[in-house]
């Protein structure tokens, strides 16, 4: 998720566990910890072109490294005059707010290595959005408040407050997969891989995504807190291959490494986009929830291989989920009456 949020539920988590031997001090210490996962950005890149894909969300994300990752934040404080003798609780404030890091991020839809180096696998639960203040708010709300009172229980509720978001989370979540199964069997089909995914805000706007015999079928969907889930029937359009790539390309000697890395990092929910057979685009977010058109993917027609990304889609991203999310958007039907519409039907 955002640093903010993380931030805010390492300090959350470290004032609920030490507030009472670190009254004040335990907040500053968890923020820090809570965010210092994400310094695997200044990672060198040595010019390689997916470095960000393969080393973001990765090791400093994993289960395993959690002791050595609060024990390193831990040596930012524990060194100071005000913490000599108490230098264990630091070490540990450190500790459980760097283990929410991992955690927070799997909540999403990017995908974290949290089972590395065991697994290659990118954990990705699809209960949250990358950004969503009813994550941030009640967790900042509970850390200032534990800070002020120099006591954990409002950190604690705070956390209450969280979980039961997360387990909403997964109501909706189930929700929305719901509608994608509905629509695949409506349409004949048999989902082969699937995912249903929050777009950031309050999870009331989902991307469902799924394959086919090859064909990947976009849609969106609304599942708001009280009332019927709606959908808006996308559209369809074959999962890329390498050996789609032309034959000029795929001879280039990164081409092959950088495809298989950008397929993995988007799990497998790679088309070409705009019909660009050298334009590939991870379809796991766009601006319109049931367009094929992504916010990211990678130009394979350049003379190396480089980030593209659709400026007008991304340039209005932001208020697009605000304005679904409050005023709803044309074309949310019952998912009967989505399907028998006009231009509309089964694909």
């Amino acid at each position: 998720m955002d640093p903010i949020s993380q931030g805010a539920i390492g300090a959350t988590v470290a004032q609920a566990v030490f507030g009472r031997r670190l009254p004040r001090s335990a907040a500053l210490i968890g923020f820090a910890a809570g965010m210092a996962a994400d310094l695997d950005v200044f990672i060198p890149s040595g010019g390689d072109r997916v470095a960000s894909m393969i080393y973001h969300r990765h090791f400093t994300h994993s289960l395993i490294f959690i002791p050595l990752g609060g024990l390193l934040t831990s040596l930012l404080f524990v060194w100071w005059r005000q913490f000599k003798g108490y230098r264990r609780e630091v070490i540990g404030a450190a500790t459980v707010a760097y283990a929410t890091h991992g955690l927070l991020d799997a909540f999403t839809n990017y995908g974290t290595l949290l089972f590395w180096p065991f697994s290659n696998q990118r954990v990705a639960w699809d209960l949250l959005g990358i950004v969503d203040p009813m994550v941030t708010v009640p967790l900042l709300i509970g850390m200032f408040w534990a800070v002020v009172a120099k006591q954990p229980r409002a950190a604690r509720v705070a956390l209450l407050v969280f979980a039961a978001y997360v387990c909403f989370g997964g109501w909706q979540h189930y929700r929305a997969a719901n509608a994608q199964s509905a629509l695949a069997s409506a349409r004949g089909h048999v989902i082969e891989r699937g995912r249903v995914m929050p777009a950031p805000g309050a999870l009331i706007m989902w991307r469902s995504v799924y394959t086919f015999q090859g064909t990947l079928h976009v849609d969106g969907v609304r599942v708001p807190y009280i009332g019927e889930t709606l959908v808006r029937v996308g559209g369809s359009a074959p999962v890329v291959l390498f050996d789609d790539l032309p034959e000029e390309i795929r001879a280039r000697p990164d081409t092959r490494r950088v495809f298989d890395v950008f397929k993995w990092f988007a799990d497998g929910f790679v088309t070409a986009v705009a019909g660009n057979p050298t334009v590939l685009g991870d379809q796991r977010l766009s601006g319109d929830f049931s367009s094929l058109t992504p916010l990211w993917g990678i130009d394979f027609g350049a003379s190396s291989p480089r980030r593209w990304r659709p400026e007008t889609e991304r340039s209005d991203f932001v208020v697009r989920i605000w304005r679904s999310m409050i005023f709803g958007e044309p074309g949310y039907r019952p998912i009967t009456e989505a399907l028998s519409a006009p231009n509309q039907g089964i694909h």
